[in-house]
């Protein structure tokens, strides 16, 4: 197994990870349009914000900047419509390939409570060896996704302005970010 490092920050606009997928080998780094997975190496983070075990969203760049996002629901399916806002940015280094992403809380759904605890997966794939690596694999024998997720917790809701109540049938977008400064630390556990 590959080593993957992950660290979260967050500020008052929006959730931040920064991944360091470490391999002697370069990635498998091929362009494709955005929303389309091509057959490269990728780093998918899955955030259930409800904290329902059923449903969220799914953010994945790939080693060659390609970005898709997509709506889980139902525990195990998939809706690649949905369109997000939200930034990320890749870079090849000797030791393997780093991604940066920015997610605007507008862009997730969650109660207005005064803290929140959030499911979380993050899934690395590497073509090159055929490998698959997530934070929590569904066990052998069960099915569902979301209701599997890691939790994420101590994220204090008055850290952090965003459109709470955000309709169904739309997104809203954030404003610009803040500065670095005010962004709180958070690692997700067994991962470095």
């Amino acid at each position: 197994m590959l080593p993957t490092s992950i660290r979260v920050v967050y500020d008052d606009n929006a959730i931040y990870f920064g991944a360091k997928m470490t391999d002697d080998h370069p990635p498998t780094a091929l362009l494709g349009r955005r929303d389309n997975l091509v057959n490269a190496d990728f780093l998918s983070i899955n955030i259930d914000s409800q904290h329902d075990h059923l449903s969220g969203n799914a953010f994945t760049v790939t080693s060659a900047g390609g970005e898709l996002d997509t709506v889980l629901y139902n525990d195990i399916g998939e809706d690649p419509s949905w369109d997000g806002v939200w930034e990320s940015a890749v870079k090849i280094v000797p030791d393997g390939w780093v991604a940066e992403v920015r997610i605007p809380f507008s862009q997730l759904r969650f109660p207005d409570l005064p803290s929140h605890v959030w499911g979380l997966n993050i899934t690395r794939r590497t073509m090159r060896t055929n490998e698959i690596t997530r934070i929590v694999n569904t066990p052998k024998g069960q099915t569902g996704f979301v209701s599997h997720f890691a939790d994420l917790d101590r994220l204090a809701a008055s850290s952090f302005r965003m459109a709470r109540r955000v309709p169904t049938t739309s997104r809203a977008t954030t404003a610009p970010t803040r500065s670095c400064s005010r962004r709180r630390r958070r690692s997700t556990e067994g991962w470095t």
